[in-house]
């Protein structure tokens, strides 16, 4: 499945976002600036590799749209 179609199916369509700033917040989300609705997040995967990030609608009890960053910009990998 295609980026753009990942997002469709998510309810996210307006290509105007692909060019938007993001910022971290307390929780732990990476979400959009022009709108906090629209984070950062990866779907589950049982395979354990690499993943595709994509936006999507936030979904407070997703642990798939949270994020760790250290101070040191540090992200670990999830396990």
């Amino acid at each position: 499945m295609t980026g753009r179609r990942r997002a469709e199916a998510d309810g996210v369509e307006n290509p105007r976002l692909s060019l938007q700033r993001f910022v971290y917040d307390d929780d732990g989300f990476i979400a959009c600036r022009a709108d906090e609705n629209l984070v950062l997040g990866v779907h589950e995967q049982d395979s354990g590799h690499a993943v595709n990030v994509t936006l999507m609608h936030r979904r407070v009890e997703d642990i798939h749209q949270r994020w760790m960053i250290h101070d040191n910009g540090y992200q670990p990998h999830r396990c």
